[in-house]
């Protein structure tokens, strides 16, 4: 048990990052900055797809209610 947990600390091990003599300490945060600007703009398209999709759903159904509306007057006159 200790050496999982022994591994799991060597896993996750912070002075590599924070050590400046290492020449790809940066690599990491980069990774890390681009995976974030990636998720955000994954998130904002699909906020926008799903507006877009909703609002859709109520042009087609207002198109509907008005053709349903004409085909009635137009029985009635």
């Amino acid at each position: 048990m200790i050496t999982s947990q022994k591994k799991m600390i060597e896993f996750i091990n912070f002075q590599k990052f924070s050590n400046p003599n290492q020449n790809d300490s940066w690599k990491t945060f980069l990774k890390i900055g681009f995976f974030c600007i990636f998720m955000g703009y994954v998130i904002f398209v699909l906020k926008e797809l799903i507006v877009g999709f909703i609002s859709l759903i109520f042009f087609i159904i207002g198109t509907y209610c008005l053709y349903f509306a004409y085909g009635i007057w137009k029985k009635n006159n």
